[in-house]
């Protein structure tokens, strides 16, 4: 009877091939659309809003907006310079009554041809470079827990999360498009200081320095993108 049933039907006789064949079509069915984009793709005239700078410059400097509580000092330490060129390149006369916001220009810090800044001062303790056996997609930057993180250049944030999908183990993410298929990210944050969406300018702070994600120290974790592919950062630093 079973099987007078199974060729009325004209299906396999044996049913568990028939079960995995519809199984098989239906899975097909679902993975056609693709999943959905895991980071914002943003237009061209978008990002075009956001930047503002000429990146061509060689002469553009980075700029600190003094926060409370902050002085000359604790600055200078930031950036890994000395109070006396603070004071030299900004022009201050008394260094002891400089209102907050104040927009201090940082020495040494003049982006390269291709419009990038150190997001963080410091040295660099792992390279771009093969690791284990898989590349290292940027370089590490250690720094103490807190430390700012600065926009390497102008751009749109594209992405500002604990928890891409595309990047696990990154722990708390920002993400800036440039502009001309580049893109600067910034990975193990602490706190993420930006919002996704909106514009930002070279050398404002963005976030943390922190240890979220797979890492085993403070650091920030530093790559940049051409057209979605990890490309050396130092071919872009000054």
């Amino acid at each position: 009877m079973y099987h007078r049933i199974l060729k009325k039907l004209k299906l396999p006789k044996r049913p568990f091939i028939w079960l995995l064949g519809l199984v098989a079509l239906i899975l097909s069915g679902a993975c056609a659309k693709g999943p959905p984009p895991l980071i914002p793709q943003p237009s061209d005239r978008e990002v075009e809003k956001c930047l503002t700078a000429d990146f061509s410059s060689t002469t553009t400097y980075s700029y600190h907006a003094l926060e409370e509580g902050q002085t000359l000092y604790r600055v200078s330490k930031m950036y890994n310079t000395t109070v006396n060129d603070l004071i030299e390149v900004n022009g201050i006369e008394d260094h002891t009554d400089i209102p907050i916001g104040t927009r201090l220009r940082i020495p040494g810090t003049v982006v390269s041809a291709s419009g990038l800044i150190w997001p963080v001062p410091g040295r660099i303790s792992s390279y771009y470079s093969m690791r284990r056996g898989r590349l290292h997609e940027g370089i590490d930057i250690p720094a103490p827990r807190g430390t700012p993180i600065r926009a390497a250049a102008n751009g749109l944030i594209i992405a500002s999360s604990g928890n891409l999908r595309s990047y696990s183990g990154y722990g708390r993410v920002i993400i800036i498009d440039h502009g001309g298929g580049i893109r600067t990210l910034y990975a193990h944050n602490s706190k993420n200081r930006v919002q996704s969406g909106s514009c930002i300018r070279s050398g404002e702070i963005i976030g943390e320095v922190g240890a979220t994600g797979n890492a085993t120290g403070n650091h920030l974790h530093f790559e940049v993108r051409k057209n979605g592919r990890p490309i050396n950062p130092l071919n872009y630093l000054p």
